[in-house]
């Protein structure tokens, strides 16, 4: 028998972090779309985070969503975030029993104390497997929360069929994942500004391996070989800590033509997209590539790569590249900028696949999973 009022607890671990990527965007839209679903208050979202530094209260849209802060001085420290995330935070959910449900929304969830109440544990990809991509205790990290998962009272989701596939061929034991598509951010029409006074093409991710900066480097200069222009390439995007840092090198770029931009706000990095001639996402692994659904809502052809979960994502709205082909990568480039023809049949189907995807489908999508856990942990 359920509660009169649901008080839903969300993992905030990683909600500290200021440069939000693909996954902390998605969890935020997450949060926000249930809060509005929940507007009768029968169920409650209470956001628990390490610290008062980390307190998001700007990230959320409606003060009815809760902050609840366990005070820590080291909450910059990644080994004391997990240490919270495994013992603080289960240790306060079992003592308090308040909550019916944890949600955990960027990729980790605390297993190692059996919690009394179920968890959803939404998984983006399995890229933390390969630790040529991520730091060893990053990877080792992820890898045992997950297996240990598959033997806890929690349900996997993630954001693809593709990472579906993999996660359970990876983790054969795993809770079957139900795969729920992210949305789109609308972009800010009314602050958007055309001020840039050259031609470019951009890349939005992290400066993480996967996402093949080398490869994008090298084909670049092919590219720059082949047109005659002054055709500059921006990088947005930050290193973090967790990623190894083999690719760093690119940084060093001394090249007019290349110009990494850091980490960048929405507002501008939706100004910046505006005026792209293209995107370009050379990744060996995505697991669902935000960036690309931004890239059609501005109506910019997205040159990426040829993986399957583009294909099946965005099939018909990319002009596919081998990742591990900097020569393929600038053809690709090439063909699109030269023809006036193929970038209008990628904006089309791009429009026309952006009615796929909703961060109103989305939230619907957790909440009747909500309810179905709740109704089957009552009986």
């Amino acid at each position: 028998m359920t509660p009169e009022k649901v008080v839903i607890a969300v993992n905030g671990k990683s909600f500290s972090n200021d440069r939000h990527g693909g996954a902390i965007r998605a969890a935020l839209n997450i949060i926000n779309g249930l809060n509005d679903i929940y507007g009768d208050r029968t169920k409650e979202l209470e956001i628990l985070i390490p610290s008062y530094k980390e307190i998001p209260h700007q990230l959320f849209e409606s003060k009815s969503i809760r902050v609840k802060v366990f005070v820590s001085p080291l909450y910059a420290n990644t080994y004391f975030k997990n240490f919270w995330e495994q013992f603080i935070l289960p240790f306060y959910i079992n003592r308090t029993k308040k909550y019916q449900l944890l949600l955990n929304l960027t990729n980790s969830a605390p297993v190692l104390i059996p919690l009394a109440i179920p968890q959803i544990l939404l998984i983006h990809d399995i890229g933390f497997l390969n630790s040529q991509w991520f730091t060893h205790q990053f990877s080792t990290y992820l890898k045992t929360i997950v297996r240990v998962a598959t033997q806890r009272n929690i349900y996997f989701t993630t954001v693809s069929q593709t990472s579906a596939d993999r996660i359970q061929s990876s983790f054969p034991t795993i809770r079957s994942p139900e795969v729920i598509y992210n949305g789109c951010d609308k972009p800010p029409v009314n602050s958007i500004e055309h001020n840039c006074k050259f031609n470019y093409i951009v890349f939005i991710g992290s400066l993480n391996p996967r996402k093949n900066l080398e490869g994008l480097l090298a084909s670049f200069f092919i590219l720059k070989t082949r047109i005659e222009s002054d055709l500059k390439l921006l990088i947005i995007g930050s290193h973090k800590e967790i990623f190894t840092s083999h690719d760093r090198n690119g940084e060093r770029c001394d090249r007019k033509d290349i110009i990494f931009t850091d980490y960048i706000d929405n507002e501008t990095k939706w100004s910046i997209l505006a005026d792209a001639k293209l995107l370009i996402l050379p990744s060996f692994l995505e697991g669902f590539g935000l960036p690309i659904l931004e890239a059609f809502s501005m109506g910019i052809p997205v040159v990426a790569s040829d993986i399957p979960v583009f294909h099946e994502l965005y099939e018909g709205a990319i002009e596919y590249v081998d990742p591990h082909s900097p020569e393929d990568i600038a053809r690709g480039m090439q063909f699109v900028l030269g023809s006036r023809e193929r970038q209008q049949v990628l904006i089309q189907n791009g429009y026309e696949i952006l009615n796929k995807f909703s961060w109103s489908k989305t939230t619907q999508a957790y909440a009747s999973i909500i309810d179905k856990i709740l109704f089957f942990n009552a009986i």
